[in-house]
């Protein structure tokens, strides 16, 4: 028995075989056949082990009663319901012996030990317990090798997941530190010492995380707060923390700390991971900026689309007018609808800004802002609507940057105006010039009162925009204007001319008819004279008539000679004193001698006969005096009756061609004569001037140089003055 049993405890060692096991006991016991069976729940039978039997008999297949067929042997041993079909097994008298035998580590599965004995044997019974007991140590010696065995295997299968751990651990791109629940170090990664510029020597002289960080924290651009987060996560060993650090040399890492935890949630160590971030960031930076850029592109397109649609609108706004001041209405309600709380807009007339339109966002204001209108502000105020119309250049203004507000937007000085901008309120305002064709016809001036409207440079030039459409439209509407002027003018001129033209061929038709009647009898002098009187006059209106052509076209010649004015005036009066003798008007000359300079003879009687026969016309039958004056270099005519006078409004006007001061109703002419003498004496290097008051009659002084040459360019006109 000792011998089994050193065959027994063989088997805790893995070289040990169980067949040789089985087989010593066959031997040593004189058995027959050793049988080590197992059958599952199924009843499915196997065979684990055997002493006694063939190969061929371990390869038989084993089957239950119900499975066997009537041709099987009857000498066919049975283990309960299986058949045991070894030919070994086949002696007519055998003894059984069985014990149970389960290993734990087989998953509970139930199995027997058959020992086979043939029965002339004898057998001793306490044998059996022996084999039970031999049994016992097989079980636990098999158990015990079985779980070294898988001891083996789960070391193996750990340090191959360690080593695979390890590569991991280096092939990864964070840095990873392993520290004890007592902070000693147990693993890092190459990672980490490249991130925070260690070497593993000082690594291995920390030996712990107290001793290691604050070394990694001299690469921290603020150590300070990583020192607090440190002792943050030591104090609280089941805490888990995330955050980002930023590295002296401008790298970026993000931290994450978190509890090594067992399978009952024990801590037993900390994991520190850091990851470089810096790419990351910068692509997010990239990514914001893209984002940024994309926002501010679309907000681009669409303030440009809300500019354009805001232009369209005030195009066509504009475009529906030809009246000035219905036009600035609706630009300036649109302009308060979008860019201001209220706005005015103003046009030059005279030597001031007028206010022509004013708008207000809220209908409470709209009464306010309305009190603004037919306001007039002197151009000489340097600030305000005025300094930009003189100016021509745009100007913004915040509450920050002035003190000066309630006075700044229109320039305006009295306490009641100034009263009334304050009570519509001025935080900011903007004023932009009406240009069109280089002529500032105005200015544009929007407020805001709380701020609200801060008007960037894209919002000046959306409003520059807007003014130049507004100057535009002003402009459309005073040619308009103009042109119907010009319409009637030329309608009233036809008229005019006409009859003027129909009164001496009338008379010349019926004095040519009273001939035909008495063609036997030869005319008169009174006839002849009427005649020749009538014909000059005809030549006299074909004359100006031409004259107007030519001067109007550039092409009037002067033909420049030696000429005494003061010959020509008595010329001039001797040739009309047969009309002033019909108009009862009586005439005084004063002419100084020697009075020669270089004209046009021809021209300067013209000159002279048609502010001649305007003082008669006009001089209601009152005595009319011309005198000619001279001083070195400088010739002076001066022709003054004492009839009705000029009024102030109408003393420019009349020296335009088709003008009058009085209604042609009342008196004839073509309203050419003044234009004509204006031009001749300016293309003479001269100038003409006027002095009246109604009821006082009229003074015209013609001074025309005596030596220089007569000026070669065209007088400016009245449309080229700078602000009109």
């Amino acid at each position: 028995m000792q011998e089994l049993t050193r065959a027994a405890l063989d088997l805790f060692d893995e070289t040990g075989n169980l067949d040789d096991f089985l087989q010593h006991m066959a031997t040593r016991l004189g058995c027959l056949v050793v049988l080590w069976l197992e059958q599952s729940p199924e009843g499915a039978v196997r065979l684990l082990g055997s002493a006694g039997l063939s190969r061929t008999s371990r390869a038989l297949p084993l089957t239950t009663q119900t499975e066997a067929g009537p041709e099987r042997a009857q000498a066919v041993v049975h283990w309960g319901t299986v058949d045991l079909p070894y030919p070994e097994l086949t002696t007519s008298s055998l003894t059984v012996w069985q014990f149970p035998f389960q290993l734990v580590l087989e998953g509970g599965l139930p199995s027997e030990f058959l020992l086979f004995f043939e029965s002339s044997r004898p057998l001793f019974p306490q044998y059996f317990g022996l084999v039970k007991r031999l049994l016992r140590v097989a079980e636990k010696a098999l158990d015990h090798r079985r779980l070294d065995a898988r001891l083996r295997e789960s070391e193996h299968r750990l340090s191959e997941q360690m080593l695979l751990l390890e590569y991991e651990n280096e092939a990864t791109l964070d840095g990873i530190l392993i520290v004890s629940a007592d902070g000693r170090i147990v693993s890092h990664n190459r990672r980490l010492l490249e991130l925070w510029g260690l070497t593993p020597d000082e690594v291995r002289r920390g030996g712990s995380a107290r001793t290691l960080l604050p070394m990694a924290a001299q690469h921290v651009r603020e150590p300070a707060r990583f020192f607090g987060l440190v002792r943050k996560l030591l104090s609280a060993p089941e805490g888990t923390f995330a955050d980002a650090l930023t590295l002296r040399d401008g790298r970026g890492l993000e931290l994450f700390s978190a509890p090594l935890l067992d399978q009952e949630r024990r801590v037993f160590g900390r994991g520190w991971y850091f990851r470089d971030i810096t790419q990351r960031k910068q692509a997010e930076a990239e990514r914001a900026g893209l984002l940024a850029r994309e926002q501010a592109a679309r907000q681009a397109a669409e303030s440009a689309r809300q500019r354009s649609s805001f232009l369209a609108e005030a195009s066509r706004r504009l475009a529906g007018h030809l009246d000035a001041d219905k036009a600035l209405a609706q630009a300036t309600a649109l302009a308060v609808s979008f860019l201001s709380d209220w706005c005015v807009a103003l046009l030059v007339e005279d030597d001031a800004l007028c206010v022509r339109a004013a708008a207000h966002r809220s209908p409470e204001g709209v009464e306010q802002v309305g009190a603004l209108r037919q306001l007039r502000v002197p151009l000489d105020v340097p600030e305000g609507a005025p300094l930009v119309a003189h100016t021509g250049r745009s100007a913004l203004v915040r509450g920050e940057e002035t003190t000066v507000l309630p006075l700044a937007p229109l320039g305006l000085r009295e306490p009641a105006h100034l009263a009334l901008l304050s009570e519509l309120g001025v935080a900011a305002w903007l004023s932009v010039p009406l240009v069109a064709r280089g002529r500032t016809l105005g200015v544009l001036t929007l407020v805001s009162t709380l701020g609200t409207h801060r008007w960037s440079a894209e919002d000046v030039e959306l409003v520059e925009n807007l003014a130049a459409r507004m100057a535009l439209a002003v402009d459309n509407a005073r040619l308009y204007e103009e042109a119907q002027r010009a319409i009637r003018v030329r309608d009233e001129f036809l008229s005019v001319a006409a009859h003027e033209l129909f009164t001496p061929l009338t008379s010349l038709r019926l004095t040519v008819q009273g001939l035909q009647r008495g063609a036997e009898a030869p005319p008169s002098p009174a006839v002849l004279r009427i005649v020749d009187r009538q014909t000059q006059k005809l030549m006299r209106l074909v004359s100006e008539l031409l004259d107007t052509s030519q001067l109007r076209t550039g092409r009037l010649g002067l033909h420049l000679e030696d000429v005494d004015l003061g010959q020509v005036v008595r010329e001039v009066a001797e040739q009309l004193g047969p009309e002033l003798e019909r108009t009862g008007t009586s005439l005084t000359l004063d002419v100084a001698p020697d009075v020669v300079g270089r004209w046009d003879r021809l021209r300067l009687e013209q000159v002279v006969q048609n502010l001649l026969s305007n003082a008669a016309k006009y001089g209601e039958r009152k005595p009319v005096e011309l005198r000619v004056l001279a001083d070195a270099g400088l010739a002076r005519l001066v022709v003054m009756d004492h009839g009705m006078g000029i009024p102030p409004e109408d003393q420019e006007r009349i020296f335009a061609p088709f003008e009058r001061a009085i209604s042609s109703r009342h008196f004839g002419g073509l309203g050419l004569g003044l234009y004509i003498v204006q031009r001749i004496v300016q293309q003479l290097g001269g100038n003409i001037r006027l002095l009246s008051e109604p009821g006082q009659g009229s003074t015209f002084v013609v001074e025309l140089p005596r030596t220089s040459l007569p000026s070669s360019r065209e007088p400016p006109p009245e449309a080229a003055r700078q602000l009109h």
